[in-house]
């Protein structure tokens, strides 16, 4: 899909994608927690169904778009045309939790660095690569929760690139493999209806 396309770069994240790294990783459930890339509410659904209504965490939500929901944002506050890179945060967040556009992924992170204490974003491995984030790296290194199979974010099967999340605001520097915590429906590429 191309940016003439989906200029927003919307792509909805799997929810065992968050529960893998939720099984792993182990932030604060505590305070609010950040989503700047909203879309329609998977991270935050994926997170609340994770941890259960005992421990979930509060979020604030902001996207740029308003994209069309079965439910409300489960979000308690949520600020639609909102771009988090010019956005002046209320308050500082516990945690920031997204996949962000590509396009921006260095943007978004160092601006959600300012505001989070936690940061971690969804994005292909390919972010290692090229010369600018090289360099981005070496200044601000990351840990990196890799996924061990290649997510679908179209429902029609991978797109054949490897991803991670990249987390700041731990040790950096430290590599982890996820776990495959897919359910059987969810290892099946969904067929689309003729």
């Amino acid at each position: 899909m191309s940016l003439i396309d989906n200029p927003y770069e919307f792509f909805e994240t799997p929810a065992a994608c968050v529960r893998a790294l939720l099984t792993k990783w182990c932030p604060p459930t505590t305070g609010m927690w950040l989503e700047p890339a909203l879309g329609k509410g998977a991270i935050i659904r994926a997170t609340d169904e994770f941890y259960g209504s005992a421990i979930k965490p509060t979020w604030r939500a902001l996207d740029i778009v308003r994209h069309d929901f079965e439910n409300a944002s489960p979000a308690q506050i949520t600020d639609y045309g909102q771009d988090f890179l010019t956005w002046q945060a209320p308050h500082d967040f516990s945690v920031c939790l997204t996949n962000p556009p590509f396009t921006k992924a260095i943007p978004f992170i160092l601006q959600a660095m300012k505001i989070c204490n936690r940061t971690a974003m969804l994005l292909p491995l390919t972010f290692l690569a090229s010369q600018e984030r090289a360099e981005f790296h070496r200044i601000c290194p990351s840990d990196i929760y890799q996924l061990p199979w290649r997510p679908s974010f179209t429902g029609g099967g991978s797109d054949r690139s490897e991803y991670a999340w990249f987390v700041w605001g731990e040790q950096g520097n430290r590599w982890f493999m996820l776990d495959d915590v897919r359910t059987d429906l969810e290892r099946q590429p969904k067929r689309r209806r003729i």
